[in-house]
Parts: structure tokens; sequence; C-alpha cells
């Protein structure tokens, strides 16, 4: 659930708010809002003296049922700032999905999907994660916003070792295991996109090790 930008009001604290922008004095006296006094009575706030004793039933006034009537209204109108907002938060937008893609470059050679909604949010999340991402903290929450543990560490020994960061990835099947050619993806990509991804966003003079723990 994604915060509120605007908070919402109930009916009587949005005519509250509205009743604020009302003239004072007796005319527009049943404008304000009601309380309950020592007698258990229903009185304004703001009572003039020269009104005397305080009257029942204030919110039944043709006053308040003009505010309640325009405060659903008003309601409305915060409910559709907050929808908006809403849409922009690349974690849950239907709206905006194609903006979003068209702005970061998606669908592209390596996050391919084009169809369900909630892959191509999280293809938007993880592309955004990817921007500038240069250190070990960067490259782990890449498998952060995928859903899997990557631990990023430099190679110490062997061929390479001083140009060469290892990617372990936990929970995840290695898809270079399978030995058999298939004409089509055999369950999730996701293995094979995070391997892409990596190779893509090392620097250029840095090779690539995929260890799958």
């Amino acid at each position: 659930m994604t915060r509120e930008f605007i908070k919402q009001r109930t009916i009587q604290e949005q005519s509250d708010v509205l009743a604020q922008y009302l003239p004072g004095g007796p005319l527009f006296l049943l404008k304000n809002k009601v309380a309950t006094n020592e007698a258990g009575l229903r009185v304004p706030f703001e009572v003039p003296a020269q009104i005397g004793t305080p009257i029942n039933n204030l919110d039944n006034s043709n006053w308040r049922k003009l505010l309640n009537g325009l405060a659903p209204q008003f309601n409305r109108y915060r409910e559709t700032i907050n929808e908006m907002f809403k849409q922009l938060d690349p974690t849950v937008t239907d709206v905006f999905l194609r903006e979003w893609e068209t702005l970061l470059g998606l669908p592209d050679n390596v996050l391919t999907e084009t169809r369900d909604p909630d892959r191509r949010r999280l293809q938007i999340l993880i592309r955004l994660a990817t921007l500038g991402a240069s250190t070990k903290e960067d490259f782990e929450r890449i498998g952060t916003v995928a859903g899997v543990s990557v631990v990023a560490r430099p190679k110490t020994s062997g061929a390479g070792a001083r140009e060469t960061i290892i990617f372990d990835i936990a929970g995840l099947n290695d898809p270079r295991a399978l030995t058999l050619t298939l004409p089509f993806i055999l369950g999730d990509n996701l293995p094979n996109q995070l391997i892409d991804l990596f190779k893509e966003i090392v620097p250029l003079q840095c090779g690539v090790e995929i260890n799958f723990v």
C-alpha cells in the first residue's frame, strides 16, 4: 500500500475546512463546527454573546447541509490527486508502465518482458537499480530488488584475479547447467537476466564470474 500524498478527510473534517472560507458574523454562525456542552447540548465553538441560548442540532442547519454536500466532491479531488501520485510509483503503476519503460529504454536486450505487468514493473525497478551502479553495495542492491541474495566480491586468486568480480547468487538454479537446447525458456528467465545484467554494468576492464549457491 502506497503512502497518501494528500491525507484524506472525513466529510465533517472537510466541511470544517470549507467553513473557514466563509465570513464570520451571525449570518454564518451555523457554518461552525459543533460540540457538546456540559448539558449535553450541541453548540458551536463560536457563539456571539448577543445570540443568547445555544441552538441544538446545528449540523442540520442549511449552511452545514450545504458544506456537507460539497465536502465529498473535494474529497474526490483528493482521491484523484492521490491516485495520480500513486501511478507515478513504478512499484504499483498500471497507467504509466509504458512511460517508465520508454524513459528507461525497456524492453532491451536483457530485460525483455512485454506482457505481464508484474514482471514489467520488476524490470523497471531492476533497471533503475542498475543506473550508476559501480560499488559492491550497488551490485548487491540489484539482487535485492530482483528478490534474490547477491554477494559481490573480488576474485583473489587464479587467472585474471585482479580484474574479476565474482557474484554469488543464492536461491536460483544455474541456467548454464542445462545441456539441452530447448525451443522455449524453461521456467523463470531471471538467472540468465542477472548474468547478462552484471556483465553489462561492471567496468569494461573487469571480468565477471557468476556462482549460483
